[in-house]
């Protein structure tokens, strides 16, 4: 199993601004008391644990929660440099196996497990590592002193890298979980994309749902789903939806006129300057293309949702998510073969309802090539790893649409996301990125043409999201934990999300209203919400948002996220839409909308049943504002 790593180190010169240190205090503080609430984990002098609970096991449908002499009988020493430290020092622990815990769960079918924090973060061991290493969660040094809280204490997870140098490799400092409190053992099955698809009727996906008003950026707060009128566009018997995971439309302006993207949009219809939906993240805009309906119709409303023991995160890639048929559903239906090629597996998983081939880094075919591994043994690594990973999802493309010939094919290129990140939107880094992409879209564009593939296809190249700097962490989990303790909490980059939980409302609203870099905090059945389109009535009770170069994350990890996105800011939210091939008019701009409009320009495209969008294809113009290109 592959892993996207994170470097264990990133020098301090190089570091963007940090949080004060009354904030580090504040954090530190907070870690304590929750870990103490969520763990009853804490150790004495002599290294046993006090509280009756030490950590939970979750195996398919029972919980083990690990009791005081349970943990104490297992008790083993490990012998480490501990990466989580980024001190280089080699500590003596105590703990137990992750080995004796999967035992002690009954757990021994499982194929990884998740590792689970207070601060809401979680990590991946796979189960041969479990049974080949002696991993452990630590509460005590060999010497009976308890591990405190700004060392990861009461209960942590470390990995005997002195022993075995190659498991840095694979567990880098985002792997070394603090304040453990669960870990949860998982059987991996047999994804939907890779059995038979799911086939939905053609009454089931052409009845037109009940649903409340949808609204999106300009006031259309009364405005019912609509059924499209076809006008313009044309006829394509294929059809390709290339989203590019984090590439704001303001990148555009580092390509010139003599880049592919410029080129291309010249031959086909464009809009430059077109909106993502509410939050402005990856699976939430990956439904909204998929769909054509707003966040409050899809159901999809960011990367996580809160999970159902009210305090962990899940992140949104289950299909049952998406609350209305999308396009591989509606394809399904009339016999079209779909597929979907992705630098993200996550993905392919979100929908894998309706799809039949589905490839990515983790599910690769057997007639592709070999996928490179996502690998963060430095900085330098993670950027070449990740060039070569889109670099292998442009090529993998290519080969699927010769060898499968599917009708309706959707693609994520993940590099700019994961490269915005990490060096920030405006590093060299991410130049080089933006360049790269386009190259590869120029290259992807004359082997279709070579192949006369054009000539029958349609396709579509846009994005899910921009990117904004982040400079300064708000540690969301610990606050919310600390001062509502009954509350959920979710935290998605520059969104987070609350549950009341039976806190008083008002008091949670007015403590993150004066919490520094917070922006906008709104409730869901509030006018803003209507506007926004995020009043769905499983979601969160209270939206936050944060100002330009704030984050919500835990404050050690701002050294690997110098960009985020999820706000409503022009940073976040404007991307481009450019079509081209087959049934695309030649040298049209397209009117200004937001990424809902692709779905119904796709059914028309492909004549298939347009169902109830949220939106109507947008007007054609007579010429294109081609001067983000320089022209």
């Amino acid at each position: 199993m592959k892993r996207i790593r994170i470097p264990n180190r990133i020098p301090k010169e190089d570091r963007g601004c940090r949080i004060d240190k009354f904030l580090r205090f504040f954090y530190a503080v907070c870690i304590v008391c929750i870990a103490a609430l969520c763990t009853g984990a804490f150790a004495d002098v002599g290294g046993t644990i006090q509280e009756e609970t030490v950590v939970s096991l979750v195996w398919e449908d029972s919980r083990t929660d690990v009791k005081t002499t349970e943990w104490n009988e297992r008790s083993v020493q490990i012998h480490t440099e501990d990466i989580g430290m980024r001190d280089g020092t080699v500590y003596d622990y105590a703990g137990v196996t992750l080995f004796d815990l999967m035992k002690l769960a009954g757990a021994d079918e499982c194929t990884k497990a998740l590792v689970k924090s207070t601060d809401g973060l979680t990590g991946e061991v796979s189960a041969e590592d479990i049974r080949g290493y002696e991993i452990a969660l630590v509460n005590a040094y060999a010497d009976g002193k308890p591990i405190k809280a700004n060392a990861g204490g009461p209960v942590k997870i470390v990995f005997p890298v002195t022993e075995h140098p190659e498991l840095k490799e694979s567990y880098t400092i985002w792997s070394w979980q603090w304040f453990v409190r669960e870990i949860e053992f998982i059987r991996q099955q047999e994804d939907t994309a890779s059995g038979e698809p799911f086939r939905p009727s053609a009454d089931a996906v052409s009845e037109k749902p009940v649903t409340p008003p949808v609204s999106g950026f300009s006031g259309d707060s009364d405005k019912q789903p609509v059924n499209v009128s076809f006008e313009k566009f044309g006829h394509a018997d294929q059809c390709v939806i290339i989203i590019l995971d984090g590439f704001s439309g303001s990148y555009l302006s580092r390509l010139g006129p003599d880049s592919s993207l410029a080129g291309i949009s010249e031959k086909g219809a464009s809009c430059l300057t077109a909106r993502s939906t509410y939050p402005s993240q990856t699976c939430t805009n990956h439904a909204a293309i998929m769909t054509g309906a707003g966040t409050a119709r899809h159901g999809v409303v960011g990367n996580d949702r809160l999970g159902e023991d009210g305090m962990s995160s899940v992140k949104n890639i289950q299909p049952e998510t998406i609350r209305v048929p999308t396009l591989y559903q509606l394809a399904s239906a009339e016999g079209k073969k779909t597929a979907f090629v992705s630098g993200k597996d996550d993905m392919v998983s979100l929908f894998s309802a309706g799809l039949d081939v589905g490839v990515s880094n983790k599910r690769p075919k057997d007639y592709l090539s070999a996928p490179p591994e996502l690998t963060d043994s430095s900085n330098d690594e993670y950027f070449r790893s990740n060039m070569d990973l889109a670099g292998w999802v442009f090529e993998s493309l290519f080969t699927v649409l010769e060898r499968e010939k599917p009708d309706l094919t959707v693609v994520n290129i993940q590099s700019a996301d994961y490269i915005g990140h990490r060096f920030g939107p405006g590093s060299e880094e991410m130049t080089a990125c933006i360049r790269a992409v386009d190259e590869r879209i120029g290259e992807l564009y004359r082997k279709m043409e070579q192949a006369g593939m054009l000539k029958d296809s349609a396709v579509i190249v846009t994005a899910d999201h921009g990117m904004t700097p982040s400079e300064k962490a708000i540690p969301l989990a610990a606050l919310s934990h600390m001062n509502f303790p009954a509350a959920g909490v979710v935290i998605d980059g520059r969104n987070g999300y609350i549950w009341y939980g039976g806190e008083n409302r008002e008091t949670v609203i007015q403590f993150f209203e004066n919490t520094e870099g917070i922006r906008n905090v709104f409730e869901r059945d509030s006018d803003e919400a209507v506007r926004l389109n995020v009043n769905y009535a499983d979601g969160p009770d209270l939206f936050l948002e944060t100002e330009p170069g704030y984050v919500f994350l835990p404050e050690p990890m701002i050294d690997f996220y110098h960009g985020q996105h999820g706000s409503r800011d022009d940073s976040d939210m404007i991307v481009p839409i450019i079509c081209f091939g087959s049934g695309i008019p030649a040298g049209a701009g397209i009117e200004s909308s937001d990424l809902r409009c692709i779905a119904p320009v796709v059914c028309h495209l492909m004549d298939l049943p347009s169902g109830a969008f949220d939106l109507g294809i947008p007007a054609l113009l007579e010429t294109q504002d081609r001067a983000i290109f320089g022209q």
